[in-house]
Parts: structure tokens; sequence; C-alpha cells
């Protein structure tokens, strides 16, 4: 019997022994290498066989996807997806549909000639092949460094085209989720406000089937990651189509619906817009006491943004309230999250009229969160802090809170007054001088120690910048006339 016919019949013996449940026993590397040879075969019965092997293989034993990729099988297999030869093809596209669930293989099929005319050959399919392609299609646009390797301009204008043309509802489904992956590249993006493409999304929200409506909160929440683009959702009044999701209860559904809310609110020019819409700080309030990680990140990190309009401070002013965020400031896992709600106990502060409600911040935690504010590598997070304090020294009881703490000494002052930034040290000083005035034991502690010439030192700076501070001449003779006293 000729050779070529032996490795047919073994070919064929190993894909019909690879879908029974014995299969394990053929996981062997030289087996599969020995099939991979069998694809450069001149024979197409053989290639075929060889194909079908590989493909069950692949369906059965996962482990063995990489071993296949990187022996060249990803490329052999891949000159075959546009064959005339129907049985081969559909063989070859259910061996892709396993082996693009590894990333490398994604990247390997990406970088072959053929990937690069898939939009076409969906086009050019019918049925159970263009449904196959399509997946394959969205694997690739899933993976970053395949889809990078794809996508170009005319790529996606086409795709978008594709999506919009005859096909299969299936398909056309598949098609739509892919398109949204291609929009996490940014040429895929740029091209997609470019071309418009993105106009589509708020239509697509309101569809009444659920998939195309998810799909576009997906894709929408892939967009939503420039300022341009966040106005531009905004101005299609986005949000009011986002609402008839809040009563949704899949957290991973809440965590897309947040994204969007809390990306569309990162422009300052569209936070006031979110005053119309009373029902999202009422769906905030709600999730205050979910405990899924995403879903606190991204809704402190919302609430942070709101915040910082007086008008939306008022819906946090209860103690119940204020307590998620103490607490969540001074001991949540994730430092995010702690940031957030750090920011946002600031932003009460400073928005809030109420002596009462800051009284109660500061004996309830407030004082070591903003000593936590301090502590950033930011100085407009510093400053805010400063803004803080300057507000507070107009409070006896919150001040003296804040005198007496273990971390208020002169080297925090100090650290502070050396920040050389008048937008911090300002205010800073304003407070600095309230606790100098309030407190006898507090001025001749400062008076008697080297933050004089600190001081004085930080003065000429301002002057040099010719910024000048007067308020820190001020503070340098109440020092001056303590030692004067004594």
């Amino acid at each position: 019997m000729e050779k070529s016919r032996l490795r047919d019949l073994l070919s064929d013996l190993i894909g019909e022994c690879c879908k029974s449940k014995h299969q394990n026993k053929f996981a062997k590397p030289e087996i599969v290498n020995f099939l991979i040879r069998n694809l450069s075969s001149q024979d197409p019965e053989s290639v075929r066989l060889a194909a079908r092997a590989l493909s069950n293989f692949v369906y059965q034993n996962m482990n063995f996807q990489i071993q296949i990729g990187g022996n060249g099988g990803i490329e052999l297999l891949s000159s075959f997806i546009n064959t005339k030869d129907e049985e081969l093809r559909y063989i070859v596209l259910r061996a892709f549909s396993s082996l693009v669930e590894s990333e490398v293989n994604r990247l390997l099929l990406a970088q072959t000639s053929s990937i690069q005319n898939i939009l076409s050959l969906i086009a050019n399919s019918s049925g159970e092949i263009q449904e196959l392609l399509c997946d394959i299609f969205s694997a690739l646009a899933m993976s970053k460094e395949s889809r990078d390797k794809m996508v170009n301009e005319n790529f996606v204008v086409k795709g978008w085209k594709l999506f919009n043309s005859n096909l299969s509802k299936t398909a056309r489904k598949i098609l739509f989720r892919s398109m949204s992956y291609l929009s996490l590249n940014d040429i895929g993006l740029e091209t997609m406000v470019k071309h418009n493409i993105i106009d589509s999304f708020p239509s697509l929200i309101k569809s009444k089937d659920p998939e195309y409506a998810l799909g576009a909160v997906i894709w929408m929440c892939n967009i939503s990651r420039t300022e341009e683009i966040c106005i531009k959702l905004m101005e299609e009044r986005i949000v009011e189509d986002l609402i008839k999701y809040f009563d949704e209860k899949n957290e991973k559904f809440q965590i897309l619906i947040l994204s969007i809310l809390r990306n569309l609110a990162i422009p300052i020019i569209n936070r006031k817009k979110y005053l119309k819409y009373p029902k999202v700080v009422d769906y905030l309030n709600l999730l205050l006491n979910n405990k899924n990680p995403k879903i606190q990140l991204l809704l402190f990190s919302f609430i942070r943004l709101l915040t910082t309009l007086p008008e939306i401070v008022e819906n946090f002013l209860e103690k119940e309230k204020i307590n998620i965020l103490l607490k969540n400031s001074l001991s949540h896992e994730l430092k995010n999250v702690q940031s957030s709600c750090s920011i946002t106990i600031g932003n009460l502060i400073t928005s809030t009229s109420s002596s009462e409600i800051i009284k109660y911040i500061i004996s309830n935690g407030g004082t070591e969160v903003i000593f936590q504010l301090f502590a950033s590598e930011h100085d407009t997070i510093i400053c805010q802090g400063s803004r803080i304090l300057q507000k507070i020294s107009s409070i006896p009881e919150a001040l003296k809170k804040f005198i007496f703490h273990d971390d208020f000494s002169i080297d925090f002052v100090t650290y502070v007054l050396e920040k050389n930034n008048v937008e911090i040290v300002k205010p800073f000083c304003i407070f600095l001088k309230n606790c100098l005035q309030s407190s006898e034991l507090f001025l001749i502690n400062f008076a008697n120690s080297s933050i004089i010439s600190t001081i004085q030192q930080i003065t000429s700076n301002f002057k040099l910048q010719n910024n000048p501070l007067p308020i820190l001449d001020e503070i340098v003779v109440l020092l001056q006339n303590v030692g004067k006293n004594n």
C-alpha cells in the first residue's frame, strides 16, 4: 500500500478516535505534528482528512491549541479559509472557532494574509460558514494584539457597511459585537467619529432587541473615553436612554451603565446637565451599599465627580451616606475607592453651609480623611485639603479637633508650606493663623520652633515670583510677638 494512502488512513483513524471518549490517548505532540505536515499534501483528500482530525483534536483538546499554532498549523490552515472546497472550508473554520480561544493563536491568525480579507469572506458567504467567519472575526477583534494588527480606517468603514448589509440575523449580531471591540483601538475610534458611525448608537440603545441594546451599551462604554465623544453623547440626551436600564439586576450590566455615566461626567461642561436627571442620583443612592468592588470603584468615582456641584452635594449629606463615605475613605481595600471617597468628603465640607454637618464629619473620622488628602501626589487634591482647613477654621469645635490631632505637627505645616503653590499655601495660611490665634499653647509651641525661618524663606520665594502673600508676614509677626512677650 502506498505511503500516502497509509497517511490518509491514519489521519482518518485519528480524526474518528478524537471524537470518542478515548481521544485523550491520542493527545500526543508527535500525532499533532504528523497531522500538520499532512496539510501540505498536494492531494485534496489528504488535506481534508488531516484538517478534520485537527479540527476534532482542538475541539476536544484545548491544551494542544498553542502547539498547533506554534508548529505552523495556523498559517497552513488559514490558506484554506477561502478554498472553493466547501467541505474543507467548513472543517477549517470549525477548527479555527476553537483555535482562536488562545490569544497566541489569535495573534498568529491576524498576521496571515488570508485574514485581511475576512470581511469580504463574510460578505460572500452564507449560512453556517458565514456565522463561523463572524465568530472568528469577533474573537480576533476581542483581543488587543490581534485587533491592532487588523484595524485601519478602510477596515472599520468596510465592517460597518457590512453590518448594514443583508447578513443573516445571527451573523449581524456577531458582527455588531465585533465592531464594538474595534472601537477600543484608537484608529478604530477615530474612524467611527470621522465617518459618523457613532451617531447610530443612541438609536441602537433603544432597540427592542435586547442583544442589540446590550451591544450598544457595551459599544458606548468602549467609546466614551474621550472628552469630545462624551460631550457629543450628552448632547444626544443618551442619559434618558440609559435610565431605563436602572432596574436591571445583572451586575455586569450595572457596571457598564455606571461606567458610561461616570465617563460622561468627566467633562466639566457635562456635569450640570445631570441636574435634569434626578433619577441618576436616586440610582447612585441605591448602590451605596453594594459590595461588588467593580461597582464600588465606578460608583464612588462618579459621585466624586458629581459632588463638585453644590446642587448635588445636598443629596449626600444624610449621616448614613456620610458614614459610608467615611468608612470607605479610611478602610476600603481599593486605594482608588479610598481616594474617591476622601475627595467626595472634601466636596461635602467645602460645599455645605451646615456647620453641624461639618462638625459631624470631623468628629467621625473626617480629620483622618483630610490628612489623606494632604498625602496625595497631586497638588489639586492637596489644594482641596487646604480649602477644607480654611473652612473648618471658622468652626471652633472642628478647628479644635484638628489642632490636637497627633498628625498635626510643625513637620506637617512645613510640608504644606514648602509646596510653594499659592493655591495650596494661601488657604492653609488662613487656617494656620486661626489656629495660632485660637490656642495659646499651640502658638507658644510654634514660636519656640524653627518654623519662623521657614515661613520667612517661603515668603521670600513668593515675592520673587511676584506673588506676595501678606498673610505669611502676619503669621511671622504673631510668632515673633510671643518671643518678645516671653
